[in-house]
């Protein structure tokens, strides 16, 4: 009996203290119920703690190639580019596509699709991904493709703006959750020395 109570104590002192987050750094779709919500959302008008997120994250720790937290761009495996591609199609319909006289890819045609941006396990914000082409105009932060179209083959890496507000930003409205302690803590976790602000080499 006294082993057994040695061997649980052990256990319970060396398991996990919960003191880590799951992922640094995560973006999780959000479930709204309906266009009044959404508008709610990203209009800043929601709570953020409120708002009901998808169970598992869209991009998570193991998706991020790079993280530049003085440009605001982040990129992604070529892969991960591709199902996001797919998961956000406005048709729906799974890549790859045809688009014009490129061929057979994947586009970033993103329409309206709000999501909230985790960093060191909280949530910093609420913001929608869009098409660099959209004629709207948003006061939250968006994130859109640097370019519109990859090839079927293609395994480059692909860049993500996080603009504070769109067409450019100057829109956005309220605090700059771009420049939270906790993203730059979340990308020093990810990237100790290649994105340290200090030591940028897209500076």
């Amino acid at each position: 009996m006294k082993y057994c109570y040695v061997v649980l104590l052990l256990l319970a002192c060396c398991g996990p203290t919960g003191a880590e987050p799951t992922n640094y750094l995560s973006i999780y779709l959000c479930k709204l119920a309906n266009k009044a919500d959404v508008k709610a959302a990203l209009s800043g008008q929601a709570n953020l703690a409120d708002i009901t997120l998808e169970p598992e994250p869209l991009l998570a720790d193991h998706d991020f190639v790079s993280y530049d937290t003085n440009m605001h761009i982040f990129s992604i495996k070529a892969e991960t580019a591709k199902r996001l591609s797919n998961r956000l199609s406005p048709s729906g319909l799974p890549g790859p596509r045809l688009y014009r006289k490129l061929g057979f890819g994947y586009l970033f045609d993103f329409s309206e699709t709000p999501f909230v941006l985790k960093a060191m396990n909280e949530r910093i914000c609420v913001g929608t991904f869009l098409c660099g082409l959209s004629s709207g105009m948003y006061g939250c932060p968006v994130i859109e493709a640097e370019k519109l179209f990859i090839s079927e083959s293609s395994t480059n890496d692909v860049g993500f703006f996080l603009e504070r507000g769109y067409p450019g930003d100057e829109c956005g409205v309220g605090a700059a959750p771009r420049k939270d302690k906790r993203i730059i803590a979340a990308v020093e976790k990810l990237f100790p020395i290649t994105n340290c602000p200090s030591k940028n080499p897209l500076q």
